[in-house]
């Protein structure tokens, strides 16, 4: 497995959580 194609994967899960968390906090704030 390529080490760059893994770290775009993690990039991408980790800005993937980052939306899904951000989302959440302006739920929350409501």
């Amino acid at each position: 497995m390529d080490v760059v194609y893994l770290a775009l994967c993690a990039l991408f899960a980790l800005a993937v959580a980052g939306l899904l968390s951000g989302c959440r906090k302006l739920e929350t704030r409501r």
